[in-house]
């Protein structure tokens, strides 16, 4: 089977390639006398998402077997969100007419996402 060049794979898969390959060259050379088991070495992987796109990502890594990664190693966490202002106005935007449109709080966010 013929592999797909990096530019036909996604991020989250080219990330998953190098944690693998990351994997194997510790397990190797962890100890000059004793070759650890790849099975034995733990790179977690935390992926941010936001809440309009984390159960799908979730879903992306299992369909794709997580890539050959160990499930128990990938942290799925979600951002917060904030509501959307005008830039001109500086106006709460409305999603509905009683909604307001919120959207993902960047990175700054992460702190609060991960406690």
């Amino acid at each position: 089977k013929q592999d797909k060049s990096n530019s036909e794979k996604t991020l989250f898969q080219l990330i998953a390639q190098r944690i693998l390959k990351l994997t194997q060259i510790a397990a190797n050379n962890n100890d000059k006398d004793t070759k650890t088991k790849h099975e034995e070495i733990h790179i977690p992987l935390y992926i941010m998402t936001s809440p309009m796109n984390h159960e799908i990502t979730k879903q992306y890594f299992e369909t794709n077997q997580y890539f050959g990664l160990n499930p128990d190693d990938v942290y799925f966490f979600s951002q917060g969100v904030l509501p959307c202002l005008s830039l001109s106005s500086g106006k709460i935007l409305m999603e509905t007419k009683f909604k307001c449109a919120m959207a993902p709080d960047g990175n700054g966010g992460i702190y609060n996402a991960m406690s």
